[in-house]
């Protein structure tokens, strides 16, 4: 029997559901927004999805990200 498009919308949802919290598990004992937005971009997170686990605004997260991107690029060129 093939799923049908609402099986597959249904376990779609679920899927977003489970790697959500997948994600905030491995950043609850992190300290630093900075370092909970470095790891879920790591994990391939997009700056929205971020934004909506961490409850900041995408574009505070964009910012991070530069700022990390920035520091790194600083520490490699010394």
């Amino acid at each position: 029997m093939m799923p049908t498009e609402k099986d597959t919308e249904t376990l779609y949802k679920r899927l977003v559901i489970i790697s959500k919290l997948l994600a905030m598990t491995f950043v609850k004992d992190m300290q630093s927004q900075q370092e909970k937005v470095k790891l879920l971009d790591e994990a391939g997170l997009s700056p929205y999805e971020i934004g909506d686990l961490l409850e900041i605004k995408p574009v505070t997260v964009s910012v991070t990200l530069f700022n990390i991107r920035k520091k790194a690029k600083v520490k490699k060129g010394r």
